[in-house]
């Protein structure tokens, strides 16, 4: 479009591949189309910051929560820590496993579950 636009200014209209009246809606449409692009391609480059940043925030939460319950089982086992405690965070009492974190949801579900419980443990 800018080729065709520069070859506008080179040329007279007669010589042209294209009319007038589109070389003066290319003189019209190339500017905004410019800023389109230059925003998007903006818009990208920060959607790319901020993916990396909660990607690796989510990281870390998964990495929390599963290393919360796996040490919870961990004095369950060494007999510090009753079964029934698990129940407490709303996991099964004969179970070790840990839930599945790999949807947001989940995620957020078990990690309001443990600090949720945390925090009313601490004001009891």
């Amino acid at each position: 479009m800018r080729s065709a636009q520069d070859m506008g200014e080179i040329l007279s209209s007669s010589e042209l591949g294209f009319s007038f009246i589109l070389l003066r809606k290319l003189h019209d449409f190339l500017p905004h189309f410019g800023l389109a692009i230059k925003n998007h391609r903006q818009a990208i480059s920060e959607q790319s910051i901020k993916s990396k940043e909660y990607n690796e925030r989510q990281r870390k939460a998964r990495l929390y929560v599963s290393h919360f319950i796996q040490v919870l089982n961990f004095t369950i086992a060494c007999e510090e820590l009753k079964p029934e405690v698990r129940e407490f965070y709303g996991l099964n009492i004969n179970s070790q496993s840990i839930p599945t974190l790999v949807k947001d949801v989940r995620l957020i579900e078990w990690g309001e579950k443990m600090i949720g419980s945390l925090i009313l443990e601490t004001l009891s």
